[in-house]
């Protein structure tokens, strides 16, 4: 997963004022933009955050970062 994350991270990177808006190809929500697939990116790791919140809560568990001292979230670049 840190890979993966990584990976994004490196490719978020590279979109940037002029290349917003550039044409994309690829087998997830394409054709699209740069800016555009960048959003889908986000939303769909926002929506995945969301449902493994929802299943620990349904089973009794409060998730780390809702509880009172949030375990501290180091970023490795």
């Amino acid at each position: 997963m840190r890979d993966s994350f990584a990976a994004i991270r490196k490719s978020l990177g590279t979109v940037g004022a002029k290349s917003m808006f550039d044409p994309i190809e690829g087998p997830y929500a394409g054709p699209n933009t740069r800016l555009g697939l960048a959003t889908v990116v986000i939303w769909h790791n926002a929506d995945h955050y969301g449902q493994m919140t929802l299943h620990l809560r349904l089973n009794g568990i409060v998730p780390p970062a809702s509880r009172p001292n949030p375990p501290e979230v180091k970023v490795t670049y």
